[in-house]
């Protein structure tokens, strides 16, 4: 599609204006991180430059975990197995046969900048600790270079500000600050684990395909939408109690701990989520403006699906019994008495890689300074700017 673009092949009207398709105005649609996760490593893969949008929490990143590390080894800069643990992060980028060949001066001049910068935050504070550490470690150089870096970048400056702040504010030690990163992470109820301030920021807001949860797409819309995977509803219990909406009192929540009526609660709570399946669903379904693909098919658990439902009215088909040639006869009626469906067989081959064409630059230069002699002050009042809007008052 993107390719496509490129050629001149692929427009979208904007307001009323055609114009060339760009990234930003493809959204992928998921309904987790983890198939947030597939995608954007399969967009990676193949040059497709993307951003993430979702309600993930900066705390449960591998990045935390290695913050985490890296404090505890300054906190402690005496006790080899913490130092060593935080020189294997990506962080640090020690590789394994590097650490393990760490020995005499080489080990020994590691274990003093652990040191140095125990001594730093002691003396000085988290901020200028922590500036030295990135600063001596190469640490920026080396996570730009990765192929996600701009995201690890991010989160690595994310978590910079939050710790600054417990820091200043709460003036919380090294050791309190990894302390604060693991109760944030193990436990999803506390404070430090809610708000807006733990949820990750977006890496670059430049021409890029959007990897949305449905959750996060309601009330936007965008001029095209994939959705890959809506056929995956799976009917999962959850552990414990059956939680479900009871008809018999007013439709008041309500719990089973194994009454008798145990199985019939349990399908009011499938039905229940099924319902909520289809709600997501409709929401995903109404993002796009101009072009929404869907992917479909006899595909383990599909039956339980929304699509299931409203292209095959499962609830009155044998629907596991049916394959995908099955399946596409009644799409295919469909795109027959509309001329707006298409159904076309996924390609099994790997996409190609994206290769996106660098636009001219626009040369930056200096304004000419004005031939007429300036004062070298005065007074200018806001009135007066309005009434010239065009005029230009160099900065001397």
């Amino acid at each position: 599609m993107l390719s496509a673009a490129q050629a001149g092949r692929v427009v979208v009207d904007d307001k009323g204006k055609q114009r060339k398709l760009e990234g930003q105005d493809i959204a992928v649609l998921v309904k987790s991180h983890h198939q947030g996760q597939l995608v954007h490593d399969a967009l990676q893969e193949l040059g497709v430059a993307n951003v993430r949008y979702g309600q993930d929490s900066i705390f449960e990143t591998q990045d935390a975990i290695e913050v985490e590390r890296i404090l505890l080894a300054i906190a402690h800069p005496a006790r080899e197995g913490l130092v060593r643990s935080a020189l294997a992060t990506q962080l640090m980028g020690v590789r394994g046969d590097e650490l393990a060949a760490l020995d005499g001066e080489a080990w020994l001049q590691r274990m003093e900048d652990f040191h140095r910068w125990h001594v730093l935050a002691r003396d000085f504070g988290f901020i200028r600790m922590w500036r030295s550490w990135q600063q001596e470690a190469d640490v920026a150089p080396r996570l730009l270079s990765l192929p996600d870096g701009e995201r690890l970048m991010t989160n690595l400056l994310h978590l910079s500000d939050l710790l600054a702040t417990l820091a200043h504010d709460d003036k919380l030690s090294i050791e309190a600050l990894a302390k604060h990163l693991a109760d944030a992470r193990n436990d999803e109820r506390s404070e430090n684990n809610s708000g807006e301030g733990r949820l990750l920021r977006l890496e670059s807001d430049e021409n890029l395909v959007r990897i949305v949860t449905i959750h996060t797409s309601k009330g936007l819309e965008y001029p095209i939408t994939y959705c890959p995977f809506l056929w995956d509803a799976a009917l999962r219990d959850r552990p414990g109690p059956v939680r479900y909406h009871d008809p018999a009192h007013d439709h008041c929540a309500a719990l089973d701990f194994g009454s008798a009526e145990l199985e019939a609660h349990q399908e009011i709570a499938h039905h229940e989520s099924r319902a909520e399946a289809l709600r997501l669903a409709y929401v995903a379904l109404t993002r796009a403006r101009q072009h929404c693909v869907l992917v479909w098919g006899a595909l383990k658990d599909a039956e339980s699906s929304p699509l299931a439902w409203l292209l095959h009215d499962s609830e009155k088909l044998d629907f596991a019994a049916l394959n995908d040639s099955e399946l596409r006869n009644r799409l295919q009626q469909w795109q027959r008495e509309c001329e707006h469906i298409a159904v076309t067989d996924m390609s099994e081959a790997k996409g190609e890689p994206f290769v996106a064409i660098q636009e001219k630059q626009h040369e930056l230069k200096a304004l000419p300074y004005p031939s007429r002699a300036m004062l070298p002050w005065r007074m200018h009042s806001f009135t007066a700017w309005l009434v010239n809007p065009g005029e230009r008052v160099p900065d001397s």
